[in-house]
């Protein structure tokens, strides 16, 4: 009776790739979405900083409160200056929704600034600049700062921003997609290997059982290798066992000979002596 076949050679294959390949692909996803995170952040920063000149950094000190503009929104360029009057949303600066600006100990003289972020405090202190996502009772936001100016009322600025609200997981369902995918294909690719593999164990219970003889697989591969040591050992099996097989017939022949000359005189030698005792006995 054959043992069951357990999980099978397939079935382990594609858990090692699996358990390979996925905690790999999560991780690579997730690098390549804080990564994405961090040059978008940068971005944002650098388009503030060119939005922010010492022209306006003049006039945000000047008023605080007021700058730069309702809500903390850049006010959009009309047509006294001449110029087209941009569509909604042209005017921020690299997706800023809105801007403020804070005095060092992270204080803002405008109506509409909300509490500095803590998430932020650490990471501006060491670096100059700042960013993370939040989450709130708007969805995700993008919250940055950078240190504009030494000191005074704008010596930091605030951007919010908003974010995509599920930017890992977009990240992350592609990955494992392609991941199930990869699995899926070398489950199904190692299909022949395992085939051929189960029709060499049945071509070794054959010869074994002496149904027929070990029929080795002619291709060039590892498991035509295989094939072909085992029937070099099984040919090797079967010259010893005919030599053997040979020898207990020599022997046995010698044996059956070498009885057959040591009875002869034994049986003469047994008549003379029971002649000899029949004699003794009549006398």
């Amino acid at each position: 009776m054959n043992p069951p076949r357990g999980f099978g050679l397939r079935g382990r294959f594609a858990l090692t790739l699996a358990l390979l390949v996925i905690p790999f692909a999560v991780l690579f996803s997730l690098g390549q979405s804080a990564l994405r995170e961090r040059l978008v952040a940068q971005g944002v920063i650098e388009g503030i900083r060119g939005r922010v000149n010492d022209q306006r950094l003049e006039r945000c000190e000047a008023y605080p409160e007021r700058w730069p503009g309702p809500d903390g929104r850049f006010r959009r360029a009309g047509r006294r200056q001449g110029r087209r009057r941009p569509p909604p949303g042209e005017s921020r600066p690299m997706g800023a929704e809105r801007v403020f600006a804070y005095d060092p100990s992270l204080v803002s003289a405008h109506p509409d600034a909300p509490p500095f972020p803590d998430v932020l405090r650490a990471s501006l202190a060491e670096r100059g600049q700042a960013h993370a996502l939040v989450t709130g009772s708007e969805g995700r936001r993008r919250v940055l700062a950078f240190r504009a100016a030494p000191e005074g009322p704008c010596a930091i600025i605030y951007v919010e921003a908003r974010a995509p609200g599920a930017g890992v997981m977009v990240a992350l369902v592609p990955t494992v997609l392609v991941s199930a995918f990869v699995i899926a294909v070398a489950f199904f690719a190692a299909g022949p290997i395992v085939r051929r593999i189960r029709r060499l164990t049945a071509e070794v219970r054959a010869a074994r059982g002496g149904e027929r003889p070990l029929r080795p697989d002619a291709r060039g591969d590892e498991i035509g290798e295989l094939s072909r040591a085992f029937a070099e050992d099984r040919a090797a099996l079967a010259a010893r066992m005919e030599e053997l097989e040979r020898r207990d017939e020599a022997l046995t022949a010698y044996i059956a000979n070498t009885t057959h000359d040591v009875m002869l005189p034994l049986t003469v030698l047994q008549g003379h002596l029971m002649a000899l005792r029949s004699r003794l006995g009549t006398g």
